[in-house]
């Protein structure tokens, strides 16, 4: 039960809206040192610990111990979705896509499993084969894939299509998710603001999450923070990243490695740079491999690279 509870505490602050995330952590990682002190071959006990490392942005040691765990237990399907999501989030979109496709066979009926491998095609450009599958998930009951369907509509030229399908996110799941917005006008200045293409839209929308930033005491998440590279916005999202961490760290980095102009504003700005060094993804590439659409630089800097 301690690996249970563990990943209890963990999932909350990813799905719901929490104003400190802390005690969820702290608990997670008891529930998680109780069952590996019952039983050290705990495998959800141990993927939970390896995720705390990836919420602390520790990627390079997080994949080593998630190395370690592979090789002591093989491939189930929690494993194998946990090595196809470290990969997809540090930009490995092809290595992590043989992993995810294990975990969808391994466990069909899972939601989040389904997502996380719509997340890597739609990243690799397949947009059919991620829209099939967004939508296997949704029909297994994970609602935020109408956010990504909304996506390959917009990017398939279908603006009003996108907008209308971003918007039934509110209809299924908007009063129980992102509950500091809860009002549907502003969903709509957001959906809007993504894919209608207007420059107002778009500048309405940076002004609503800029006012809510500034507001008193604002809950400043993954909700919030993703505007702002949904908006195009590269600098003021990195900012708002390193500022205030969100707690699905691995999700958010998923979203930089995709074909949206949006994703590649992230990618080729100035600052990713330092980015990337500060935020331990710099790190894990030096170490683990480079991204798909990464690469080192030569020259006198060791850091040095470019993306796509």
């Amino acid at each position: 039960m301690g690996g249970t509870g563990g990943q209890a505490y963990y999932l909350t602050p990813e799905y719901a809206t929490v104003k400190e995330r802390k005690p969820f952590n702290v608990n997670a990682l008891r529930c998680v040192r109780q069952a590996l002190a019952i039983d050290p071959s705990n495998v959800t006990g141990e993927v939970v610990r390896l995720l705390l490392l990836w919420r602390n942005k520790e990627f390079a040691k997080a994949r080593a111990g998630l190395d370690r765990l592979t090789t002591l237990n093989g491939i189930n399907a929690s494993i194998s979705h946990a090595e196809g999501f470290s990969r997809a989030a540090m930009g490995q979109t092809k290595a992590a896509i043989p992993y995810l496709e294990k975990a969808v066979i391994l466990d069909p009926a899972n939601s989040v499993v389904r997502h996380t491998f719509g997340i890597v095609l739609f990243n690799s450009g397949d947009l059919d084969g991620a829209k099939t599958t967004f939508q296997k998930g949704l029909d297994l009951g994970f609602s935020g894939a109408s956010s990504y369907l909304a996506n390959i509509a917009f990017m398939q030229g279908d603006s009003d299509a996108a907008i209308d399908i971003f918007l039934t996110g509110y209809d299924t799941f908007g009063q129980f998710y992102a509950t500091q917005f809860q009002d549907r006008s502003l969903w709509e200045v957001a959906a809007k603001g993504y894919y209608s293409g207007k420059e107002a839209d778009r500048l309405k929308l940076l002004a609503v999450i800029d006012a809510y930033m500034q507001s008193p005491d604002p809950i400043i998440d993954w909700v919030a923070i993703e505007v702002y590279l949904r908006a195009g916005e590269a600098k003021a999202f990195m900012d708002t990243f390193e500022a205030h961490t969100p707690a699905n760290t691995i999700y958010a980095l998923t979203n930089l490695w995709g074909e949206m102009e949006t994703s590649r504003k992230v990618r080729q700005h100035p600052d990713f740079q330092g980015f990337a060094k500060r935020n331990g993804l710099l790190e894990y590439w030096q170490t683990y491999g480079w991204p798909d659409k990464c690469r080192p630089v030569e020259g006198n800097d060791p850091d040095a690279f470019e993306c796509d």
